[in-house]
């Protein structure tokens, strides 16, 4: 699989696949970043892959050697059999296609697209410096009807030093039509309510789910770390609104592209789109709690 942590397919004892991303000096914070959000997302009920940990044998980690070998592929990575982050892969891969880039014209067609935008409030609450990635399958096979999965968290938290530096396009999806449904804040402000109403036991959760192991090949990452992220994350809850105000606010911003208009329009935009009355474009921003 493509990607800078090396992800593999693996099958688990209960026959399901799994991505399973490895444990190892340099990684674990990224995985935690990945526990972090896909634990948020679920939560708010986003589509996104479920998180497992994988107790991955010598079987299958000299199988990926042996495979990378065959393929004339250098393998530097140092694994080790244990603990490993896995997230369920939903579709059936002999018999569902998945993609990684949908066609602009189908984004109209996701049944889920308005997970999109409630990904961009949790990205921005946890500073994913990438870009939102995601998958697109047919929940049933012979429906027509494509859903969106978030995947690939691992640069949240400010990536793997977990620095939290904002910029207004970080979080944000390459194809501007996943957000065509967002017209003002009227839609932005149920989501937000309920980032600011996430509660810290939520955070604490993940923590109880990181393996020890984990604090141990990364040099003793210590548990005070761990708290300092849930304190950080728990203090931005109320700054999201001033990101994605910071976002509306970029000259000739393209990324809310029917921001203001009193109903979705198609693109290319039409100069005399019907802007709603009231302009929510331009509500001041409340300045919350910094990091």
């Amino acid at each position: 699989m493509r990607g800078r942590t090396g992800a593999w397919l693996v099958q688990g004892v209960n026959q399901r696949t799994y991505v399973a991303k490895w444990a190892q000096p340099g990684s674990v914070r990224g995985l935690i970043s990945e526990m972090y959000a896909g634990t948020l997302l679920s939560h708010l009920q986003i589509r996104t892959p479920p998180i497992t940990i994988l107790d991955v044998t010598d079987g299958v980690l000299l199988e990926r050697s042996d495979y990378l070998r065959i393929r004339g592929i250098a393998d530097r990575a140092r694994l080790h059999p244990g603990c490993h982050y896995g997230s369920l892969v939903e579709p059936d891969l002999e018999r569902q296609a998945v993609y990684d880039i949908l066609p602009t014209a189908l984004y109209r067609t996701l049944d889920n697209r308005m997970d999109f935008v409630a990904t961009l409030l949790v990205d921005k609450l946890l500073n994913n410096r990438d870009y939102r990635q995601a998958v697109f399958y047919r929940q049933q096979r012979g429906r027509r009807q494509l859903v969106a999965e978030m995947i690939d968290h691992g640069m949240c938290l400010g990536g793997d030093d977990w620095v939290f530096e904002d910029a207004p396009l970080w979080g944000i999806h390459v194809n501007p039509a996943a957000y065509d449904e967002v017209l003002g804040w009227s839609q932005l402000e149920p989501l937000l309510e309920e980032i600011r109403e996430l509660p810290p036991a939520l955070l604490e959760s993940v923590r109880e789910r990181v393996p020890a192991e984990w604090l141990l090949i990364e040099g003793g990452l210590a548990g005070s770390e761990l708290d300092r992220v849930a304190d950080l994350i728990m203090a931005r809850r109320t700054k999201v609104r001033s990101l994605i105000q910071a976002v509306l606010d970029l000259p000739d911003q393209t990324i809310f592209r029917n921001w203001g208009c009193a109903s979705p329009i198609e693109y290319p935009i039409k100069k005399d789109c019907t802007r709603a009355a009231a302009n929510p474009g331009r509500l001041s921003a409340s300045s919350g709690a910094g990091d």
